[in-house]
This record gives C-alpha cells, structure tokens and sequence, in this order.
C-alpha cells in the first residue's frame, strides 16, 4: 500500500481497471486508466467501476491505442507519472 500512496499512475490496456482501481483505493494520488480508442464501451466501463468504486476524484479513464495519435497521446508524458502498470 505505501508504494503506491501519493504517486501518480498510468495504466496502459486497462481493461476493466482493477489495478488501478486498486491503486486509487489505498491512496495514489491520480491514476489514468487507458484503453483501445475504437471500443469506447470499454471506457465508459471503466469510468463506471471507478465510480462504483467510489475512486472517480483519482482515477479517470482515457482512450488510448498503439499507434493512433491524437491530442490525449500527446498530452500523456513519462515525467508527469511514477508508475506505469501494464
């Protein structure tokens, strides 16, 4: 738990968002859950379970493929996480 207290945290293919849930739950500070652009069902799953979560002030979803640039990719930098969970 004290790992992940206070760190900001990207999670790449995400799926249902658990770890990151998880992440949120004993106190990282922000967690960005990414997932396939061309399944937007899967984020809005995922902003679903961070809200039944109760971890939405910490966690927000975002689309995210390989490959596929937009302006969310772009905003993403390595410097503004501590950890990467993949």
């Amino acid at each position: 738990r004290a790992f992940f207290r206070g760190k900001r945290i990207v999670e790449l293919g995400a799926g249902v968002g658990l770890p990151g849930i998880v992440a949120a739950q004993v106190g990282a500070a922000a967690v960005v859950l990414t997932d396939r652009s061309d399944e937007p069902a899967i984020i809005d799953n995922i902003n679903f379970n961070c809200a039944a979560n109760n971890v939405s002030s910490a966690c927000c979803a975002q689309a995210l493929t390989w490959g596929q640039f937009n302006e969310e990719t772009y905003n993403l930098q390595a410097s503004d996480f501590d950890i990467l969970l993949a």
